[in-house]
């Protein structure tokens, strides 16, 4: 009977660590999803004063950037062009100039003796 006894209590304590061990895991748990919690809550906050700094028509003044960034793209395509074409011009021009280099070499000697 004693030794019924002592498995019993043997057993009933084993039970209560576990449950214990459970609870304060939980608990543990419970703490780190409400820091968590208040973390998303404070850039929820966040996120509302930045949209409220932009005036009454917050997200409406997202559109002229996006339009303005459009447009500078453009410009921006449109000088990369015009700065391909005027490369060109200029290495046609220097390569005449070396053809004609040896002409004006060739003239000199012969005129300004």
């Amino acid at each position: 009977m004693k030794i019924a006894l002592n498995a019993s209590c043997s057993l009933l304590m084993i039970i209560l660590a576990t449950s214990c061990d459970k609870a304060g895991r939980l608990r543990a748990e419970q703490i780190e999803v409400e820091k968590k919690r208040g973390q998303v809550q404070d850039q929820i906050r966040q996120l509302e004063e930045r949209f409220r700094s932009l005036g009454p028509n917050g997200m409406s003044s997202v559109s002229p950037i996006e339009k303005q960034a459009s447009q500078m793209n453009d410009k921006a395509t449109a000088m990369e062009a015009q700065s391909t074409a005027l490369h060109r011009k200029w290495n046609a021009i220097d390569q005449s100039m070396n053809d004609l280099r040896p002409k004006i070499d060739a003239w000199k000697a012969k005129n300004l003796r």
